[in-house]
């Protein structure tokens, strides 16, 4: 695994020390996932992919039922709010508010609320209600797909995990949502017509893109799954 450490140029040695220990429970608890996938490997029926979701994988992990082993622990929320701001790798999301849950559209019925927003290793792989988030949303009427700017968001729209120095942000090339790598690991071929692009980025070749995987959330690939 890449090394990670903060910069050293910081000389406020709390900060550098919460960045130490934070990045090192990260990185002893992927040590222990990837310890028990290698351990399962021989188990699934379904090869494993680093780029495709498995869902057996999944099941045999306990990610669905969110019964993982717990996370490690991390300082008290004010203080780690305040640390984050910090941490952030964009300088325009430090100063400004923290999102109302309740006024965003994403965060409804038609998604699954984490039970724990302070876990590090919190995975919600699996939607847990596909039948009721499907019928709220045909009542809401579906959302107009529309690429969403990096300055709007601070944390995943599906996992409302918040962006910084470990989580980074990632365009899903259908709905448009920024959302972590844990919620976007799947790949796909898109139609021509429904790929989206960047509108402040340069244009590529709709016909090339469609020609090519393309990331997506995991709610756009069990949506595209269910209509094939």
């Amino acid at each position: 695994m890449r090394n990670l450490t903060y910069p050293s140029a910081d000389t406020n040695q709390y900060r550098k020390h919460q960045a130490t220990l934070l990045v090192t429970q990260y990185s002893a608890h992927v040590d222990r996932l990837n310890t028990r996938v290698q351990s399962l490997a021989q188990q699934v029926s379904t090869p494993i992919s680093p780029v495709q979701h498995n869902p057996e994988l999944a099941r045999m992990l306990d990610f669905s039922s969110h019964t993982e082993e717990p996370a490690p622990s991390r300082p008290h929320a004010s203080t780690y709010s305040n640390e984050t701001a910090d941490f952030d790798a964009n300088p325009w999301s430090r100063d400004s508010a923290v999102p109302n849950a309740s006024s965003q559209p994403w965060s409804s019925a038609t998604l699954q609320t984490p039970q724990d927003n302070s876990s590090l290793n919190h995975v919600d792989l699996l939607e847990q209600d596909d039948t009721a988030s499907i019928a709220a949303s045909a009542a809401a009427g579906p959302r107009p797909f529309t690429w969403e700017s990096d300055m709007s968001a601070k944390e995943c729209r599906r996992c409302e995990r918040r962006f910084g120095l470990i989580v980074r942000r990632h365009h899903c090339r259908r709905c448009g949502l920024i959302v972590c790598d844990k919620c976007s690991a799947s790949r796909t071929y898109l139609n021509a017509s429904e790929i989206l692009q960047d509108p402040n980025g340069p244009v590529e070749s709709v016909q090339v893109l469609a020609s090519q995987h393309q990331r997506v959330c995991d709610k756009c690939y069990a949506d595209l799954g269910m209509r094939a």
